[in-house]
């Protein structure tokens, strides 16, 4: 009996299509002795080998869930959690590239338990040298193989275009200052500073900064939900709050930027470009591996200022608004106050907030993980955590920047923006906040967000937290029925 054409003309997904092709072209770069057979062989190889650690993947968050964990032990110990490795000779190969020397009583963190142990057993029990052998040299040809042949760029942007929707590929040009900045994020960050970024303007944020923690402050106090002693700590752990806006003052020091990399000899001008970002690399993973036995410093920054992000750390009880985040639309010296804070006000608030969501508020003032709350304020605490993620997943209370707003204008005349009379203050609040998150993804590129970003898309990261706010819907006037004026409201702080 013949098989149904419809069985038989089974098409492939384009995306698998893409990276398939992609990882075949790679094998031949590679070795081009091998026969199509051969090259099969190693493409089931890698694609098993990748299945099963993301089945493991899988497994480990049903598991134990995404909250963060920390498991303390020594190094002895974890012969205990896999008795396959010789851990202290595997480590100690690391280290000796930077003279520390380990030892079995050396401490070590492990954020996750389960998948350690599979994964371990795994590779261990299940897969041969020679399986790990072909997906540790394809992440590598997959990672760094775009920037050495054209071909493998062309083959790299066709995945980018059936997963994401990607219309133009990034000029090469381009594609090398990232890996510019990748490695040297902070002499980057230093030509960015210099040209695009003042000490005024670092001035305005740390204000706006300081802004926002005094309305959450306000906010703590007024709480009725928390008891006296978790509102205690909820303030001391807002009063530490390390704040690191713009740029470390070490980046305008010739001398601390020199000594970064001065052990990179074999760096040419005229040598391929990936043999030079391949010699930064390693510098910058020593430069990591010489912080071990050193004290750590909460106000050390772990990025260039180049970067168009803002970060909570809950280890250090920390925000951070690199200099690339702080411009249009986010941010723009000399604008009308009402307008930044609802462009940068709104990140600020965001970031801060995190140290009181369900992970950060499982660090105290000086980042560390513990418990300061009292099981009934904790109990009503996470039942109103529930309400944000019944509506659209993110679990930050986004009121804290309309708070801040109401204060600063009680305190200040608030003056219209020319060519834009017919909106109030209170309005164009609200538009820039709205500004802030204002794009047009295509489908495509939606999904890959909605399949592997922890964020809602920015529609509803602006539609939804907007619709529980009293303030919005009194500027715009919205009726009760209207998609932007929510019945149910999830209020917080």
């Amino acid at each position: 009996m013949k098989r149904s054409s419809r069985k038989k003309n089974k098409r492939v997904n384009p995306k698998d299509l893409a990276y398939l092709t992609l990882m075949a072209s790679c094998i031949k770069a590679f070795n081009p002795k091998l026969s199509f057979k051969q090259v099969k062989r190693v493409i089931l190889d890698i694609v098993w080998f990748e299945s099963n650690v993301t089945k493991i993947l899988e497994a480990a968050e049903n598991k134990t869930g995404t909250d963060l964990h920390f498991y303390r032990m020594t190094i002895a110990d974890l012969r205990n959690v896999s008795e396959h490795v010789d851990w202290l000779q595997m480590l100690q190969r690391l280290f000796d590239s930077v003279n520390v020397t380990l030892t079995p009583e050396e401490p070590v963190v492990l954020n996750e338990l389960y998948y350690f142990q599979t994964i371990v057993e795994f590779i261990m029990k299940n897969t041969s040298r020679h399986t790990t052998y072909n997906y540790m040299i394809w992440r590598l040809i997959r990672n760094l193989g775009p920037l050495a042949l054209p071909k493998l760029r062309e083959l790299s942007f066709r995945i980018s275009q059936a997963s994401r929707g990607v219309k133009k590929d990034i000029p090469l040009s381009t594609r090398c200052v990232y890996y510019i900045g990748d490695v040297m994020d902070f002499p980057a960050g230093r030509l960015y500073v210099e040209r695009y970024f003042g000490k005024d303007a670092k001035k305005d944020i740390l204000d706006l900064v300081n802004e926002l923690k005094d309305a959450f402050s306000a906010s703590i106090r007024r709480t009725k939900w928390m008891d006296r002693s978790t509102k205690r700590h909820a303030l001391e752990k807002l009063d530490n709050m390390v704040k690191l806006v713009g740029y470390s003052d070490d980046l305008l020091n010739d001398t601390y930027l020199n000594d970064m990399f001065k052990e990179v000899t074999d760096a040419e001008r005229g040598q391929p470009f990936i043999l030079s970002y391949i010699s930064f690399r390693k510098q910058w993973s020593k430069i990591n591996l010489m912080t071990l036995h050193k004290k750590y410093n909460r106000y050390e920054w772990s990025s260039g200022p180049a970067v168009v992000n803002a970060y909570y750390y809950p280890q250090v009880n920390g925000i951070m608004f690199p200099a690339g985040i702080l411009r249009p639309p986010v941010f723009e010296y000399g604008v009308p106050m009402y307008i930044n804070l609802g462009g940068i006000g709104a990140v600020i608030g965001h970031e801060v907030t995190h140290a009181f969501d369900d992970t950060g508020s499982q660090f105290d003032s000086n980042g560390n993980m513990q418990n300061w709350w009292t099981n009934k304020t904790r109990e009503k605490f996470l039942s109103k955590m529930t309400c944000f993620k019944e509506q659209y997943g993110n679990i930050t209370d986004e009121r804290l920047k309309v708070k801040a707003y109401r204060a600063w204008a009680r305190k200040h005349k608030v003056e219209s923006l020319p060519g834009l009379e017919n909106f109030t203050a209170d309005q164009l609040f609200f538009i820039s906040v709205a500004l802030t998150w204002c794009n047009n993804p295509r489908p495509r590129r939606l999904q890959h967000q909605i399949d592997s970003d922890v964020h809602a898309p920015s529609r509803y990261r602006v539609n939804v937290p907007l619709s529980n706010m009293e303030e919005f819907s009194r500027a715009f006037k919205c009726p009760k029925d209207s998609p932007m004026y929510s019945k149910r409201k999830c209020v917080l702080w």
